[in-house]
Order: C-alpha cells, then structure tokens, then sequence
C-alpha cells in the first residue's frame, strides 16, 4: 500500500514512515456508479484517494472537474475543518482509499512538507473558477455515500 501511497504525487515526497502510518488508517471502499461519494455543505471526516474509477465534482448544479485515479477530495474541509464544498458523484465503479481526518490530522502534524502541501492544493482548488464548460449533471443522483 505505501508503494500505491508514493505514487500520488502529494505523497510523493512522504517519508516511508509517513506513508506507513497512512497506510495503517486507509481503508478501501468501493463506491458504485451514480452514488456519492460526498454532498456539498456535509461534515466530512475523510480524505478520500481515488485509485479507480472516475467522479464529478458538482458546485450547486455545475460539474467543475472529474476526479481519476490518483486525484484525491476532503482536503478542503479538512484544512479549514468545516463543511464540504462540493458533491462528488461516481460516474463509474469507483475504487478508493478512505482515511479517517483524525487520524491523516496526526501525520499532518508531524510533517510539516505534507501538511503544506495538503494546505496548497486546499488554496488552490478554492480559488479555482467554480464552474466549467461540460453539460448540466442537476439530475439528482442515486442516493449513497461512502462509508468506511
């Protein structure tokens, strides 16, 4: 697992022991197609690591971007310990790693290069426009969520 963990760019530069320690509180969840993986304005306590699958990211109405394999969401509510900003719909199966906030806050403390990172990829998704050109996806979705 710390082998998969290294190979997302924002773990990258983790110490082994780092990514020791992620890979002791991931759990993997597997998400179907048209079930949410987060809704817009919920308390969220994960960061969750796609592996597989694709996701959109829905502001309001709007899809702002699709998540892939190696794009991650829950940093946002995470660094500023509130509500999440978007909803995130699997648009196929999707395969992820789910690590509870506590606990990736614990690693966080303790590394300082990853929690700057985590922090400037948090900033930077907020100051990203929050609509982009793909079709209207207002059609509500199956219900689910994951669940660890």
């Amino acid at each position: 697992m710390t082998d998969l963990l290294r190979g997302v760019p924002l773990f990258a530069d983790s110490a082994e022991g780092e990514l020791t320690h992620l890979a002791d509180l991931a759990e993997e969840v597997s998400v179907e197609e048209g079930h949410h993986l987060v809704r817009e304005g919920h308390r969220r306590d994960r960061f969750i690591l796609v592996l597989e699958g694709t996701a959109d990211v829905l502001v309001g109405d709007s899809r702002v971007r699709t998540l892939s394999s190696g794009d991650f969401l829950g940093e946002i509510a995470m660094v500023l310990g509130g509500r999440t900003t978007a909803t995130v719909v699997a648009t196929s199966q999707v395969r992820a790693l789910s690590l509870p906030s506590s606990g990736f806050q614990r690693v966080l403390e303790r590394s300082p290069g990853l929690r700057a990172r985590v922090e400037h990829q948090a900033w930077e998704r907020l100051s990203e426009p929050l609509t982009a050109p793909g079709p209207d996806l207002s059609a509500e979705p199956t219900e689910g969520a994951v669940q660890p």
